[in-house]
């Protein structure tokens, strides 16, 4: 029989690890019940550094992982080592895996601030139609009235998952004063500069034909690291 030490226990262990990579988060998985394995140990290193490392378990196995720099969401290939050893005898397995930042993206309501002139809705009732296509390709309407100028769209509001630098949201908006249409203005965004503050703000500017009326249109998006 195998005895703990011997280097065939290793490379079984060895035999057995799947390396797998999500977002910024890389795991060396090696399953339970393999004979003779306890007190083997699973590392993840980067060149000489260790970044994770798990004793192997006949009951559990060994799971080391570890969540890699973001980088403002680079997408990039690093050079990972796993090692499988138990003191005495050892096995490295060379892995180059890619990082793929990704993100979970919560975006605001649509607000939109009219300027006032004279010609343009003096009583401050004129209804707005904002109209726009939603990242899955979904078109979405909804309409109001203000009488500040204020007005708000809660049906703007959507969450991304798994979004990567990159992934783009966009939205075809207008507005809509009755006998004259206004053709549509777009607007594409998406997480590419990534701040301090994880939480960024788009706007635009809306006119119509005969520049009577303008507004400025806005949002707010915060983004989340994904780990796993």
């Amino acid at each position: 029989m195998p005895e703990p030490n011997d280097p065939e226990v290793v490379e079984a262990v060895a035999a057995a690890v799947v390396p797998s990579i999500k977002s910024v988060t890389a795991r060396a998985d090696v399953p339970g019940g393999i004979p003779d394995a306890a007190g083997i140990t699973v590392t993840i290193l980067s060149g000489t550094t260790q970044l994770a490392s798990q004793p192997y378990t006949d009951l559990k196995g060994a799971h080391p992982r570890v969540d890699l720099p973001a980088e403002e969401g680079r997408i990039r290939t690093v050079d990972l080592t796993i090692k499988v050893s138990n003191g005495r005898h050892t096995v490295t397995i060379p892995w180059t895996a890619q990082v793929r930042p990704l993100y979970r993206i919560v975006v605001s309501d649509l607000r939109l601030k009219r300027t006032a002139t004279p010609r343009c809705d003096p009583d401050g009732s004129m209804q707005v139609v904002a109209r726009w296509v939603g990242p899955d390709g979904t078109p979405h309407e909804a309409s109001g009235t203000s009488p500040d100028r204020v007005y708000h769209f809660p049906e703007f509001v959507t969450t991304l998952t798994d979004v990567d630098v990159t992934g783009a949201f966009s939205m075809d908006w207008y507005e809509q004063d009755p006998g004259e249409p206004v053709p549509p203005q777009n607007f594409v965004t998406a997480p590419l500069a990534f701040a301090a503050s994880p939480t960024l703000v788009g706007h635009g500017q809306l006119k119509e034909g005969g520049g009577d009326c303008a507004g400025r249109l806005s949002y707010s998006y915060t983004w989340t690291l994904r780990t796993f």
